[in-house]
């Protein structure tokens, strides 16, 4: 099953999961270019959460939808539900778990890097050896 086969199958839940995957993904490396310490890169851990829990709600709504189409067939006296369809169906909702899942990794793994390459504040515990606090007119601690 390809990418887009996934999105097909799972809606406008799957749409906005890519959209916010590309959306992170940029942010994620514009933040790794511009960030100068480690805090600023610590907000694409949270950032992370969305496409997780659009994955999540994605798969919840398909279950949902898969128990009320069930409940459906057998309250007007229709056919016996069969189980291979049933666990068809449900493996199809979980695929935006899956995909919330993977594009949440993305941040992660920035998050992951821009904390083992940036320095840390100046003049905290884990700081960079040999880091120098400049004032705003660029210069060092003794002035010009």
């Amino acid at each position: 099953m390809t990418v887009l086969d996934m999105t097909k199958c799972s809606g406008l839940i799957g749409y906005a999961i890519v959209l916010t995957s590309v959306i992170l993904l940029a942010a994620g490396i514009a933040t790794l270019v511009t960030a100068k310490t480690r805090r600023a890169v610590l907000p694409l851990f949270l950032y992370a959460l969305a496409p997780a829990c659009l994955g999540l709600l994605g798969t919840y709504l398909g279950n949902r939808e898969v128990d009320r189409k069930i409940a459906m067939v057998r309250s007007t006296g229709g056919r016996d539900v069969n189980q291979a369809d049933v666990e068809h169906a449900r493996s199809l909702a979980m695929i935006t778990t899956w995909m919330g899942l993977i594009a949440a990794a993305a941040p992660v793994v920035l998050g992951l890097v821009g904390i083992a390459i940036k320095p840390g504040e100046p003049g905290r515990a884990g700081a960079t050896p040999g880091a120098s606090v400049v004032d705003d007119f660029g210069t060092g601690p003794g002035g010009p």
